[in-house]
């Protein structure tokens, strides 16, 4: 692995602990994509990693506050069979 897996490059930060806190979300970012790739792989998904990051892009939610209770609620809106085989493969 080296800089350019990562796309780490450029830092605009200049304080140790922001570099560091850059990396790290950059590093993390990277391990779960490699995570989902190796998902995708077992499930032998009908999709690839750059098509699964596009389904992602569709999936939408709706958030209400309920007037009784005054709780607030997210519910997903309908998905396509793709992106339901998708979340699936993600909490496996």
């Amino acid at each position: 692995m080296n800089k350019t897996d990562l796309r780490i490059r450029p830092i605009y930060h200049r304080l140790r602990n922001r570099i560091e806190g850059h990396i790290c979300i950059c590093f993390t970012a990277y391990t779960i994509m490699l995570e989902l790739e190796r998902r995708l792989k077992k499930a032998k998904a009908p999709f690839s990693l750059s098509q699964a990051r596009e389904l992602t892009r569709n999936i939408y939610s709706i958030t209400y506050t309920l007037p009784e209770t005054m709780r607030e609620q997210t519910t997903v809106l309908k998905m396509s069979s793709d992106q339901q085989l998708l979340v699936e493969i993600a909490k496996s």
